[in-house]
């Protein structure tokens, strides 16, 4: 019996680490149309390693929006603005209805300090998931507008929805 788990257990872990985990080679070559490949990066946490894993995705599949915008969304992590902003605005030009780009682009604009012009990019991208009304919120509560930031909160428990409700 101990023999059949040591082997059941041994084949069990075999079977998980080399046919559900992915190696950065592997995530490299993949197709890059595939939703997991673009974001499932969940091998590595340091933001260097996944900047250097995107931007080869970049080079590899220049036609993909995909690519410059999580180049863009690691390069802000990074706090450099206008490069992620450089990015961002590749991702657009390659397909200009990307709505979570815009999205992105909206965010890099308002820690640039323009928060008219990340209010318009918000409303651009209206459909881009939850993240746009949350952004949304934060404009409204930069402009004194505390009930559409409640509206805009709402799904959120955070500091910003509190604060918005507060206020």
């Amino acid at each position: 019996f101990l023999c059949f788990f040591f082997c059941f257990f041994f084949f069990y872990s075999f079977f998980f680490f080399f046919f559900k985990q992915k190696t950065a080679y592997e995530i490299y070559q993949c197709d890059w149309s595939s939703d997991v490949c673009s974001s499932d990066l969940s091998l590595t946490e340091d933001i260097n390693q996944k900047l250097k894993i995107y931007q080869d995705a970049t080079r590899v599949y220049p036609n993909d929006w995909r690519g410059p915008n999580n180049v863009g969304y690691c390069l802000m992590m990074q706090n450099k603005l206008n490069d992620a902003k450089i990015q961002f605005s590749k991702a657009t030009g390659v397909d200009a209805n990307s709505a979570i780009a815009k999205n992105n682009m909206g965010v890099v604009t308002r820690l640039m300090g323009d928060k008219n012009a990340a209010e318009e990019l918000y409303k651009a991208a209206a459909g881009a998931g939850p993240e746009v009304a949350y952004n949304l919120g934060i404009i409204n509560i930069m402009n004194g507008d505390y009930s559409a930031a409640v509206a805009n909160l709402s799904a959120d428990k955070t500091f910003n929805s509190a604060l918005a409700k507060t206020l």
